[in-house]
């Protein structure tokens, strides 16, 4: 319904009649679907992290956390230099002449006994203080003669 008020200040409303109140509004058709617009959200930042700079790095050189490497320098691996190292703040012991094991227990087994290594059944002798290893080379047939003489002496064998 128009007004006189209405009609004076906006004569194009005065003009069209007015439609009669029409059916509820139906869904729109469906447009990019949510799901669609999260794949195109993730395939963007795909691209970022695929364009994104991504420094080099190398081996730790006795630091304790991996270094950054921008330059040409540290392309290559070469002979911790400077900073690079942490040995001098106690990163790690160095080798030295005190940390050698004493004269009376170097080269027992952690068991007391003196490790002998035996190839064929006629090295097993009976020793005292003495354990045998049997070589890595020896076969199943070997091995078992000699497991057989060191069980009759009564010597025993740690592998």
């Amino acid at each position: 319904m128009v007004t006189k008020k209405t009609a004076k200040a906006n004569p194009k409303a005065a003009a069209k009649p007015q439609a009669a109140p029409s059916a509820p509004k139906t869904a729109k058709k469906a447009g990019p679907r949510k799901g669609k617009a999260k794949d195109i959200k993730i395939k963007r930042l795909q691209k970022k992290i695929k364009v994104k700079y991504r420094p080099m790095f190398r081996g730790r050189f006795g630091s304790r956390s991996v270094r950054r490497v921008s330059l040409e320098k540290w392309q290559k691996w070469r002979r911790t230099r400077g900073v690079d190292t942490r040995r001098n703040q106690e990163d790690g012991l160095v080798v030295d002449s005190g940390y050698r094991t004493p004269n009376d227990i170097r080269g027992l087994h952690p068991s007391g006994y003196s490790e002998m290594r035996v190839f064929s059944p006629s090295e097993v002798v009976a020793k005292p203080n003495v354990v045998l290893r049997i070589g890595r080379t020896v076969g199943k047939a070997k091995r078992k003669l000699i497991l057989a003489k060191a069980r009759e002496i009564g010597i025993e064998v740690l592998n």
